[in-house]
């Protein structure tokens, strides 16, 4: 039944080194609101236990990583994915790529529909990361997959407010989920999949529905209360799973 939240692996069932670690790291995060919801469940996780200790704070001046930090900022604008893409690269650009250990951002579901040029944008995608890479080799760059869309009462409402017209949920999880596999292909073991994450059922299984006979993932229903954004369980749910993915990744 997907009524509970996946707990996962125990924050404390790492040894307390690795934790360690990851508090002394250098971490920037460019989002937009599911991203916020994000950064809650992290501080709501941090504020019940005595295991982490992260200074969060939004910012994008490089100046504040000179010493350990997990920032973030708003980047882009909503329903236009290469703004977030080329923001992304402006902010490592003036400072924070030379500064920060970590960096990684996410795009939004309101930014892939069945109008996005999924070809176009995941070149678009692919090329600004790997200009990233050759010109910062020592940071770390984190992909993320795209989050899905649930399908609750009022989620129609909620995309036409975000996007400005009318929007099948179901139908448009389709290219996300295209554009998921496409991400997962290219970056592997560097890349946060938090489409996944969003979809697993206690069982292993993943929220789906199907279009002429094939599935599709869904965002699973006990983790929002509109469809789209994260309610203090999916919040909590895959800011677990962020840090066990973090933790690991400054570990290898």
């Amino acid at each position: 039944m997907d009524n509970a939240a996946s707990q996962g692996r125990p924050l404390d069932a790492f040894p307390t080194k690795v934790w360690e670690i990851l508090s002394q790291k250098k971490v920037y995060f460019g989002h937009q609101s599911v991203g916020g919801n994000i950064i809650d469940g992290i501080k709501d996780i941090l504020g019940r236990q005595a295991v982490v200790r992260l200074d969060i704070r939004e910012t994008t001046n490089p100046a504040d990583f000179v010493r350990p930090i997990f920032a973030h900022s708003l980047i882009g604008r909503n329903t236009d994915p290469r703004s977030k893409i080329d923001h992304f690269r402006i902010i490592l650009e003036s400072g924070i790529g030379q500064a920060a250990d970590l960096a990684m951002f996410k795009l939004c579901f309101v930014d892939i529909d069945g109008g996005t040029d999924l070809e176009s944008l995941f070149e678009h995608y692919s090329d600004a990361i790997a200009a990233l890479e050759r010109k910062f080799p020592h940071l770390r760059i984190v992909t993320w997959s795209v989050p899905l869309t649930g399908l609750p009462p009022g989620l129609k409402s909620l995309v036409k407010r975000l996007m400005g017209r009318a929007s099948s949920p179901a139908t448009e999880n389709i290219p996300r989920n295209t554009f998921n596999q496409k991400l997962r292909s290219r970056f592997g073991d560097a890349l946060f999949d938090l489409a996944r994450a969003e979809t697993t059922l206690e069982s292993g299984a993943r929220s789906a529905f199907k279009v002429a006979g094939r599935s599709h993932e869904r965002l699973r229903r006990a983790y929002s209360g509109d469809g789209g954004h994260l309610n203090a369980l999916g919040s909590r749910a895959i800011a677990r799973e962020l840090l066990d993915f973090l933790a690991q990744t400054f570990s290898i």
